[in-house]
């Protein structure tokens, strides 16, 4: 009873698929409807033999004659694409490309299908061996660069005045960073950036003394330094960024000092210093196309610093025997907004 009810079922799934086809590109896939969005089932190679449902044959197709009628495949109205459908391995039905397959009707419409229907076949991804010389596998020079407006903690700095401090007011650093890297040769993932960064920097601090004086100071750092980022999350709308560099920076002060008797004198110092910085930064990518929006924070380790003068002093408001401006160690907050440039 059981061979008769699988013959049977044999029998009834022969009759429903009414011709066969040969695949005719090096892989076929197989799909869970009749769209190029659906789901891939199963994929067919090159030579195997695919069960076609007889609902893209008439009558006449069963007929060896040549006037008989052609197939009527399903159509995916998105993609203007022909479909067969069919049966994939788990029994269900699937559906592939009528253009992939060529239907056998055993007799002389054959001849009008060539097997040889692509000049290129479109789904063979082989590259012939060996590879010409500089075959480009993955793109070596790729090249980024930004401009970054920034906003900082303040520099704390002191200087040994002889009259007696009341009041110091520190304003926010503003500057300016920009950045270009390379993507290294080693890297296949597009993730891992060398460069170099130029940033520059200023805030402004004021100080009252007793008696009426006061002092202004105006302190900026100018910097260059080796500069390395990795991209650790990734999408095709946004990246996160980890990057690090240790800067040669050249700290130059302004202090102006005004008397409560109106007298007045500007003294320039200026020193050289490191200053690593850590951080990680947010990009929308393709605002508008090839740039990003860069959004970032980072930690900047200012070790202390001692700052000398340019000129002696004239007035007898500072402190011959220590004349120097000093900038204190210290963790320093940095924020950054801006754009950045892939090519």
């Amino acid at each position: 009873m059981k061979i008769f009810c699988l013959a049977t079922y044999l029998l009834l799934i022969t009759n429903s698929f009414a011709a066969d086809g040969i695949v005719l590109v090096l892989e076929a896939p197989l799909l869970a409807s009749p769209s190029l969005d659906a789901q891939v089932k199963q994929t067919l190679r090159r030579g195997d033999k695919v069960y076609l449902h007889d609902q893209h044959f008439n009558e006449s197709s069963w007929e060896s004659t040549s006037d008989a009628s052609q197939r009527v495949a399903i159509i995916d109205d998105v993609y203007n694409e022909e479909f067969y459908q069919t049966l994939s391995k788990d029994g269900l039905p699937a559906f592939i490309q009528a253009k992939y397959v060529k239907v056998i009707f055993k007799d002389n419409r054959e001849s009008s299908d060539p097997v040889a229907r692509f000049k290129t076949d479109p789904t063979d991804y082989r590259l012939e061996e060996p590879l010409p010389e500089g075959f480009p596998l993955s793109e070596r020079e790729k090249k980024k660069a930004s401009a970054l407006f920034t906003m900082a903690t303040h520099t704390k700095s002191s200087y040994e005045f002889s009259k007696q401090l009341i009041d110091e007011s520190f304003d926010t650093a503003y500057g300016l960073d920009l950045i270009y890297m390379t993507k290294v040769s080693y890297d296949l993932f597009d993730r891992f950036y060398f460069g170099t960064k130029f940033g520059f920097e200023n805030n402004d601090v004021e100080l009252g003394f007793l008696g009426g004086d006061t002092v202004k100071q105006s302190l900026g750092r100018y910097s260059a330094a080796p500069y390395i980022s990795f991209d650790i999350y990734k999408t095709e709308k946004s990246r996160i960024s980890a990057h690090a560099s240790i800067a040669v920076s050249y700290h130059r002060a302004y202090l102006t000092y005004k008397a409560s008797n109106e007298q007045v004198e500007e003294r320039a110092f200026s020193a050289w210093g490191i200053t690593p910085e850590l951080g990680a930064s947010w990009q929308w990518v393709d605002i508008i196309p090839k740039v990003d929006l860069v959004l970032g924070a980072s930690l900047i380790a200012q070790p202390s610093v001692e700052l000398t003068p340019a000129t002696s002093p004239v007035a007898n408001f500072w402190n011959d025997e220590d004349d120097v401006l000093r900038i204190k160690s210290g963790l320093r907050a940095n924020f950054a907004l801006g754009i950045q440039s892939r090519y």
